[in-house]
């Protein structure tokens, strides 16, 4: 029995378009899933979008965008015993409503939340804390409440650290950062100038003017990860970096999702993961969805892709 599958790809910058595919019996190690639930990423997605991603320049169009998809697994290959028909997993194959996926590169959840969806940029932001050698009591600064400030929040929180300050200019973003748990929520100008004794920090906003302040709030030796998908924002150096002899890593992918993916929802119970998701869609509104937030016109924290049918 053939399944038709229909997907939105990358045509050209600023351009989406629909493809269709007839999907037959999935091969000996793969799995043919339905998708129920997908979000758009805001860093890596709108900066392809625009065709201003450094990173994506030489690849081919038509191509993929978007890695974040619960599914529910309709058919199994012969040789796929992990999995099962009815069961539900997270997988990163893009904005498609079927897709032959190989087992391997699917993790399976106990159930199709919303939160699951954050499963793939949790894990990506838990890496770049392990990155860092800090201890529980460390003070830490995080710059910027999206998704990616969240989740990073819901990290560090989650694992026992408490002196965790989050900057960040939009009122309700702030107010959700104290939902994780931290410790103040401050706005740019609140932060204090003669207070730059965090020994931790994590950059989360894609915005230069926050880089070159989280540097400046940084302690003499202090350690900062670059967790933002900032491809077309340029984060310069403060004199800080040199004067304080700061630590700069990057983060990007994340370490064993599986394993990652017991400890998250271990824990997911705790916190309003679903809160993160301020927009809502159908499949059918991706397109115009993805043009309206390239031109700022609109600003989502992350957007919630609906496939009912």
């Amino acid at each position: 029995m053939p399944w038709r599958s229909r997907a939105v790809l990358l045509e050209f910058p600023y351009r989406m378009g629909w493809f269709e595919n007839e999907l037959t019996s999935p091969q000996p190690d793969e799995v043919l899933v339905k998708t129920v639930f997908g979000s758009i990423s805001t860093g890596s997605e709108i900066a392809q979008f625009k065709g201003e991603d450094p990173i994506a320049a030489g690849r081919p169009l038509p191509r993929k965008l978007g890695y974040e998809n619960v599914a529910e697994v309709v058919l199994c290959g012969s040789q796929v015993q992990e999995l099962q028909p009815g069961q539900y997993v997270v997988g990163t194959y893009g904005h498609r409503d079927y897709a032959s996926v190989p087992a391997n590169r699917l993790i399976p959840i106990p159930q199709p939340t919303l939160a699951a969806l954050l499963l793939i940029l949790g894990g990506d932001t838990a890496r770049g804390i392990a990155k860092l050698e800090l201890t529980p009591r460390a003070p830490i600064l995080v710059m910027g409440a999206g998704a990616v400030g969240l989740l990073t929040l819901f990290n560090l929180t989650a694992r026992g650290y408490r002196m965790v300050d989050v900057v960040e200019p939009e009122p309700t973003r702030l107010a959700l950062a104290r939902r994780f748990g931290a410790r103040q929520g401050l706005a740019p100008d609140q932060v204090s100038t003669s207070a730059a004794a965090y020994t931790g920090g994590f950059e989360c906003s894609a915005n230069s003017a926050a880089f070159l302040q989280l540097q400046n709030q940084m302690a003499q030796g202090g350690q900062i990860c670059v967790l933002s998908d900032a491809r077309s924002t340029p984060l310069p150096l403060s004199p800080a970096f040199h004067g304080k002899e700061l630590r700069i890593c990057g983060s990007s992918n994340g370490l064993d999702y599986h394993t990652y993916a017991r400890w998250f929802f271990a824990h997911a119970e705790r916190y309003p993961l679903e809160d993160i998701f301020d927009a809502k869609i159908r499949f059918a509104e991706l397109p115009e969805t993805l043009m309206a937030m390239a031109e700022n016109q609109i600003r989502p924290r992350k957007v919630l892709i609906s496939y009912d049918r």
